[in-house]
């Protein structure tokens, strides 16, 4: 197998068959990557992608050479670009699989949920803060008091 990277993160299109591989002669014209060209066009680390892996939200199509790498399609690319839209609406991993797994065009009800934790998380931090500003100015006035 070779795969040379163009410099800019990307794997070249023209990866020859390896043998032992499942990668077939479809795939040779078709854009590839390896976990290093995601993790560089994504800015994700390497234990990101991992831990991706290791929830079921992302594989790898196949495992080439002697070191095993893994090789991503545009598919795969398209559903790392997806859970990082996801993660960053403050979805977790959860529900990014639900989302993910689920057939269903109405996702909606995801959504909705996640919409409603993230509003109670926003309440509770604020309560936290009003507490942090308590606490605060309760600590200035002992110190101000014992000089």
């Amino acid at each position: 197998m070779l795969a040379r990277s163009t410099g800019n993160g990307l794997t070249m299109t023209s990866i020859l068959y390896c043998e032992g591989s499942i990668m077939d002669i479809n795939n040779k014209n078709k854009q590839l990557y390896t976990g290093a060209d995601l993790e560089h066009i994504f800015g994700i680390t390497r234990k990101t992608l991992f831990y991706y892996d290791k929830a079921g939200l992302l594989k790898p199509i196949d495992r080439i050479g002697k070191k095993r790498t893994k090789v991503y399609g545009e598919e795969g690319y398209r559903q790392m670009k997806k859970i990082l839209q996801y993660r960053e609406a403050g979805l977790k991993i959860e529900e990014i699989r639900l989302l993910m797994n689920d057939q269903k065009d109405d996702k909606t009800e995801i959504f909705e949920k996640a919409l409603i934790r993230l509003e109670k998380d926003i309440e509770a931090r604020k309560k936290e803060i009003e507490n942090l500003k308590i606490l605060i100015e309760e600590y200035k006035g002992h110190v101000n008091n014992h000089r």
